[in-house]
């Protein structure tokens, strides 16, 4: 989203969308600070291998800087802030049914 603003420029027609992603920019840094405490509650709790999979996500998200487009990301941010609170929600009220259950036989 920064590199979205920047892209928009001083150019006087964009203030009110230059005004909602600085707001997002605030949201989202607050709900960073939200899961580090989160998990650093997880690595004190003995989940060892938290580094390893934040590691992979960082490079999956340099990746997405480095080698797709702004409009890439963009889409890929609003997919993830969209879909997110929904599969959440599901999740936690046991919406997915026997996708939660494991396996019913042996393979």
């Amino acid at each position: 989203m920064k590199r979205a603003r920047e892209q928009l420029g001083a150019d006087a027609g964009h203030e009110a969308l230059r005004r909602d992603i600085d707001i997002f920019i605030r949201q989202e840094t607050q709900h960073y600070k939200q899961h580090q405490l989160f998990n650093k509650t997880l690595y004190e709790a003995g989940y060892d291998r938290l580094p390893e999979f934040e590691r992979e996500l960082a490079r999956d998200y340099e990746g997405f800087l480095r080698n797709r487009s702004l409009k890439f990301n963009c889409v890929y941010c609003e997919g993830f802030e969209t879909l997110g609170p929904p599969n959440a929600y599901a999740y936690i009220e046991r919406e997915f049914g026997d996708l939660l259950q494991g396996p019913t036989r042996k393979p």
